[in-house]
């Protein structure tokens, strides 16, 4: 026999939301208008109330039981949301890299593609946006060198809206202050977020990726922009590869189990003229590093105009801005690899030479656990323990510092070198002079 409870359930699903309702283990989603769109269970009980008031007076076990009904019938456990990595879901449909056209096609949306993000912008046929060309012109000239990084831009801009993680880049904007990139971030985050309610984008600092509860902030979203980078902090290069590729990753919920995801956030990170510091360097991480600089102050130039009329202007352009983006991301895809200006790679290759992992870890190193004292001395050995104790608890390395007490011995005089000596002080052990080790 049909219980009241159950016939009131299946009318909610039917009529109250149109059949567009499931659920998953995190709770009930709704389709509408080419995304689900996660409710709370407070917000069923209220439809169901509005469109049955005559039950308003029921207690509420009757209405907790209608929701436990709907939530079984609906349910389906193995569901994985934005599965579908190649795409880009606009707010006018869903685009597709078409194998055969060699560029990117626009198909309508589909729920059963089961995307919960989409964009703000829309994607048209024919894209025209003067005013972010004369930007494009004022942020990088208009010579072979400023047009590859305006091609450059729009394919970061492109690949940044898209699921998919294939090819395997983080992004580093560079350049001095008052270049453009605050407002290229903005301009970014403004054409991804096209959720009302919800965010698309998030902003942790590259060093805090290794943290559990802060990588759980870049579940579902499409990109995590960071102004601005500590130039004093360690970047981790084994966590950057492995969120630039999309690898899967833990999330630490405050007072919830620990989650496994497949992140498909895109990094950008920006910094002025000093660069941060890499652990963990290998030529691997190189490969995945892909960089825009900026090396014009915008206040120079013949543009003259508030930020706010900027953004405007910019706002009035952003369908034909992520248009000229999705399909110079569809080049990217058909050619396989991002434009490379000639300026992107030199910065590469002085930020790794810059970057001597060992020099940066024994200057950190003496910063934090050395007073230089010209009078006092410690054993060598004691020092290089100190400094693995460092590089394991301090910086939260578990793999060996890759580094014996010779070689350790020959940097640090190095380094430090005017500031220490390092002699035999008896037949036997190895002393550094000049300093004491703070406790």
């Amino acid at each position: 026999m049909t219980t009241p409870q159950f016939s009131l359930a299946t009318s909610a699903v039917k009529l109250v939301f149109q059949d567009n309702l499931i659920a998953t283990k995190k709770g009930f989603y709704q389709y509408d208008s080419g995304i689900w769109r996660f409710l709370e269970k407070s917000e069923v009980r209220s439809r169901i109330f509005k469109a049955h008031p005559e039950h308003m007076a029921k207690s509420a076990n009757f209405l907790r039981s209608i929701v436990a009904l709907m939530e079984d019938s609906v349910f389906q456990p193995s569901l994985e949301f934005n599965e579908d990595r190649e795409c880009i879901n606009a707010g006018n449909g869903t685009l597709r890299f078409d194998y055969d056209l060699k560029k990117m096609r626009l198909d309508s949306h589909r729920k059963e593609d089961f995307f919960t993000l989409k964009t703000a912008a829309n994607f048209i046929e024919n894209p025209s946006a003067p005013f972010f060309e004369i930007l494009c012109h004022t942020w990088f000239g208009q010579d072979d060198e400023g047009k590859k990084k305006r091609t450059l831009l729009l394919e970061i801009i492109g690949y940044t809206c898209a699921f998919s993680t294939a090819l395997n880049r983080f992004f580093v904007f560079q350049g001095v202050a008052g270049s453009g990139k605050s407002t290229i971030l903005w301009m970014i985050e403004k054409i991804l977020n096209g959720v009302p309610g919800s965010s698309s984008v998030c902003h942790i600092q590259p060093e805090l990726l290794n943290n559990r509860f802060h990588r759980a902030y870049l579940q579902d979203k499409l990109a995590n922009l960071v102004a601005e980078i500590d130039s004093e902090s360690w970047i981790d290069g084994n966590e950057l590869k492995s969120f630039a590729s999309g690898d899967g990753a833990s999330a630490d919920h405050k007072f919830k189990q620990i989650e496994d995801f497949r992140p498909f956030a895109k990094h950008i990170f920006c910094c002025n003229e000093k660069l941060p510091k890499i652990k963990n360097r290998e030529e691997a991480l190189r490969d995945r590093i892909c960089t825009l600089i900026f090396d014009r102050r915008i206040r120079k130039t013949s543009i003259q105009i508030s930020e706010t009329i900027l953004r405007k202007r910019v706002s009035a352009e952003l369908d034909s801005i992520f248009s000229m983006a999705v399909n110079a991301f569809g080049e990217v895809l058909n050619r396989g690899d991002f434009t490379s200006p000639a300026s992107s790679e030199d910065f590469i290759r002085k930020w790794f030479s810059s970057n001597d992992f060992i020099e940066n870890l024994l200057v950190e190193f003496g910063r934090s656990q050395f007073k230089f004292m010209p009078e006092s001395k410690v054993e060598l050995q004691r020092v290089f323990d100190r400094l693995k104790k460092f590089w394991s608890e301090e910086l939260g390395n578990q793999g060996p510092l890759g580094m014996g007490v010779k070689e350790f011995k020959r940097r640090l005089l190095a380094v430090f070198a005017g500031k220490i000596d390092i002699r035999k002080a008896d037949a036997n052990y190895n002393w550094v002079f000049g300093i004491d080790l703070i406790e």
